[in-house]
């Protein structure tokens, strides 16, 4: 069981340590943006947190800064996403999972196996956050768990597999990072830019705020 006294480290050092040591990613741009492909895809949404549920968390960790809830989930990406055939015979996949007022979500998987030469990306309703690209390369030096944060209510995955791709797909996610107060500066941008963001720049921010992290994990007297 988790201490509520340490919910505000699990969340923040989870979310960000893992896209500093695990969200190993080659960069690129999704398929469906390269093709202006703009697919009809099936939505899937997650209770937001009541406000007592939320106050409650709040007054158990009275000493930290609350800024996000777990909760749980069960999505396959074979089985609830959307899949589309394209004329070379690849395919792609979609998955959007909306939590309403969220300003961030970060995605955690129960299993992330993913054939080589297939790729993946997750990014927010308005396409200007993106992370990735996720591959069986990436997997293989460091098994991707969970991503980042992404900006907004709503987190679209998008698996792309060429024709020519070998090995299974296992995709499942069974929780997700609810976040609701606490990076509105970090997660600003991605609302109003007009470019991608760039996953170097990204990294050099989590090791930062991982750098912050430490110290608080450490405690005053290390």
């Amino acid at each position: 069981m988790i201490n509520p006294k340490n919910n505000f480290i699990l969340c923040v050092f989870i979310l960000y340590s893992s896209a500093f040591f695990s969200q190993i990613s080659e960069g690129g741009i999704p398929y469906s943006f390269k093709n202006n492909i703009e697919p009809i895809i099936s939505e899937f949404n997650i209770d937001q947190p009541s406000l007592t549920e939320i106050q409650s968390e709040i007054n158990n960790n009275e000493d930290d800064y609350l800024v996000g809830i777990i909760k749980d989930v069960q999505l396959s990406l074979t089985k609830n996403g959307t899949w589309i055939s394209h004329s070379d015979g690849s395919k792609s996949c979609f998955l959007k999972i909306r939590s309403k007022s969220a300003i961030g979500i970060s995605l955690f998987f129960e299993k992330f196996i993913i054939p080589k030469g297939a790729e993946l990306f997750v990014y927010n309703e308005n396409k200007k956050h993106v992370i990735g690209k996720f591959n069986s390369t990436t997997n293989s030096i460091n098994p991707l768990t969970h991503t980042q944060i992404v900006e907004g209510e709503v987190s679209i995955i998008e698996y792309y597999q060429p024709q020519n791709s070998s090995g299974n797909l296992d995709i499942t996610l069974n929780k997700i990072g609810y976040m609701f107060r606490g990076f509105e500066d970090y997660l600003k941008p991605f609302k109003n830019s007009s470019n991608l963001t760039l996953d170097f720049q990204e990294l050099i921010h989590v090791k930062l705020m991982l750098l912050v992290l430490q110290k608080i994990l450490d405690g005053p007297n290390q």
